[in-house]
C-alpha cells in the first residue's frame, strides 16, 4: 500500500500539546535542553522506579479515570501534520471550579467519539486518553502499554507522545506488551487528557489493538504532580480497545455494557465499514459481514447510480443527459 517508514519519538523536545514551563514541582530548571533533558530522564526514570513497588495506599486524583480510544475517520493521516495529531484536544472539557465534574457537553462529546475506525484497510489516526468522569484530575505522568493478537495483521505507521517527554521500552510500540512512560512538566488538569497518539491500518484482517500494563507492571499508572507522586492505577477493565479494519472498539465508561459477542463488521452505504451489531446494520442499511470478518478487502466503495442515457452520452463524449 505503499505506507510510510515507521518513525519514532524519543523525544528531548516537548509536544506541541501543551505550552513548555520550565518548572516541574520540586525542581527550578535553569534554560537549557540538556538540563531539560536530564531533568526528563531523572523524572522519568524515578516514576519508573517508584511504580515498581509502589503500593495502592490511598487514592490519588486521578484514581477514578479511564483509559480511552478516540479516532475521527475524517483526519487523515500524513506526516507533515503530527503536530495537530500532537494537538489533539477537546473544547468541552476544560476544568471547572471546586471541580463538579464535567459539562453534559463533555460527557456528550466524549461518548461520541468513535473506537474503531470506519475507513476500511486504510491509515486511521487514533488517540490514547485519559478520562475522567469525576474528581479534580492532575496528570504528570502516564505509564502503559499496548499489544494485540499475533494473528491480527497490525501495520504501525507512525506515533507520538501528546506529552512533553516519552521514555520508551525497546522495541515500542511496533511489539506487542512494549511500553512507554509520559510525562508533562506542568499537570493537566482537563476532564479529557489526551496522552499518545497512533497511525495504523490492517488490510487482510481485523486488528483490535488493547492496553496493557507497562512491561513489569501489573496495570497502567497515572502519576500526579505532587512529591513523591501518588500512583493511581487504572484496572484493565477500564480500559479501552481499538478497532481496524472492521475490528470491534469499545471505550468503558459508568453505566454502559460491552456488547462485544453481537459485534461484527458493517458495509453501510457510503463506503465505510465499521464494527457494530446485525440490527444495527440492517437498520442503516448496511450489509452485515459477520463477527472477525475484516472490512477491506470485503467491503466496497459503491459506484453512482448512472442511467443508460448518460452513459451513451458518456461514450459518444456528448453532453450529459437522460436520453
Amino acid at each position: 500500500m505503499g505506507q510510510p517508514a515507521p518513525s519514532s519519538r524519543l523525544s528531548g523536545t516537548s509536544a506541541e500539546c501543551y505550552p513548555w514551563d520550565t518548572r516541574t514541582p520540586g525542581f527550578l530548571v535553569s534554560g537549557g535542553a540538556m538540563n531539560r533533558r536530564a531533568l526528563f530522564f531523572a523524572f522519568a526514570s524515578a516514576f519508573i522506579a517508584i511504580s515498581s513497588f509502589a503500593g495502592a495506599s490511598f487514592a490519588g486524583p486521578n484514581a477514578y479515570g479511564f483509559l480511552h480510544f478516540h479516532t475521527n475517520d475524517s483526519i487523515i493521516y500524513t506526516a507533515d501534520d503530527v503536530a495537530s495529531y500532537e494537538g489533539f484536544g477537546y473544547a468541552s472539557c476544560e476544568p471547572t471550579a471546586n471541580c463538579p465534574g464535567p459539562e453534559d457537553a463533555c460527557i456528550a462529546e466524549l461518548l461520541g467519539m468513535p473506537a474503531s475506525s470506519g475507513i476500511g484497510g486504510e491509515t486511521a489516526v487514533f488517540w490514547l486518553v485519559a478520562v475522567f468522569p469525576s474528581g479534580c484530575p492532575r496528570i504528570s505522568g502516564a505509564q502503559f502499554g499496548i499489544t494485540w493478537p499475533e494473528s491480527h495483521h497490525l501495520n504501525l505507521v507512525d506515533w507520538g507522545t501528546c506529552g512533553d517527554f516519552e521514555l520508551p521500552t525497546a522495541g515500542w510500540p511496533t511489539e506487542p506488551n512494549s511500553g512507554v512512560a509520559v510525562t508533562w512538566t506542568e499537570a493537566q488538569t482537563e476532564y479529557a487528557v489526551p496522552i499518545y497518539w497512533f497511525a495504523a491500518y490492517a488490510y487482510d484482517t481485523i486488528a483490535r489493538v488493547s492496553l496493557t500494563p507497562f512491561p513489569d507492571e501489573s496495570v497502567p499508572l497515572l502519576a500526579d504532580d505532587s512529591i513523591p507522586s501518588v500512583l493511581d492505577a487504572i484496572a484493565l477493565q477500564d480500559c479501552g480497545v481499538f478497532g481496524l479494519n472492521g475490528g470491534y472498539g469499545f471505550n468503558p465508561f459508568p453505566g454502559s455494557i460491552d456488547p462485544q459477542d453481537e459485534i461484527g463488521s458493517c458495509c453501510l452505504p457510503d463506503g465505510t465499514c465499521r464494527a457494530m451489531g446485525e440490527l444495527e446494520c440492517r437498520n442503516s442499511e448496511g450489509t452485515f459481514l459477520g463477527a472477525n470478518v475484516p472490512c477491506s478487502p470485503n467491503c466496497f466503495t459503491p459506484v453512482a447510480p448512472m442511467s443508460w442515457g448518460k452513459v451513451k452520452s458518456n461514450f459518444r463524449g456528448e453532453p450529459d443527459g437522460d436520453r
